[in-house]
């Protein structure tokens, strides 16, 4: 995957942040706590866009959503 100006940037900001707090590690620590950050932040992100499409009545049921599966793969050979 091609990183993008969005994520060097993201970066960046980190590592500085992580220099003035005096919270910094080698490079390769500093890599691994802005990736946890980061895939922190995108669960949290998911989750109140899920949050949102049920609000918002784009969501199916549990049920639902195994019948929809049973009816598609009953017709399966």
């Amino acid at each position: 995957m091609a990183m993008t100006r969005e994520q060097v940037d993201g970066f960046h900001s980190f590592a500085l942040e992580r220099l003035a707090d005096g919270g910094a590690e080698s490079l390769e620590e500093c890599l691994r706590a802005w990736r946890v950050q980061t895939e922190r932040e995108e669960t949290i992100a998911a989750i109140r866009r899920g949050e949102r499409d049920v609000e918002a009545g784009r969501s199916h049921s549990a049920d639902e959503l195994d019948a929809e599966m049973r009816r598609r793969f009953a017709a399966l050979p």
